[in-house]
């Protein structure tokens, strides 16, 4: 039985609509934002921005390779996804090039 997630994705509330590469969205909660900073040329992330979603939304993207969007954020690369058993998954972003 597939739990209903509806009401913690919800849009109004927590939730912001990620877009993936091919047009489509799916509801997720984005946390650490996070930082990028350049010392001495060299690219520093201060944080390890991730997604909270269900694990279906993200169950055919592959790591280091696809992309989202998140909104008022930006575009990040989607480092790893870990399926917790319930249905969710916590998907570790990157930032995009």
């Amino acid at each position: 039985m597939q739990e209903d997630f509806t009401d913690f994705l919800d849009l109004d509330e927590f939730a912001v609509e990620v877009s993936r590469e091919d047009g489509t969205t799916f509801a997720a909660i984005f946390d650490n934002e996070g930082e990028v900073g350049t010392i001495g040329g060299a690219v520093l992330e201060t944080t390890n921005p991730m997604l909270l979603c269900r694990d279906v939304d993200v169950s055919e993207m592959v790591w280091d390779r696809s992309v989202v969007s998140v909104p008022q954020v930006g575009d990040f690369v989607v480092r790893s996804i870990k399926p917790d058993g319930t249905g969710f998954a916590t998907v570790e972003l990157g930032y995009a090039n």
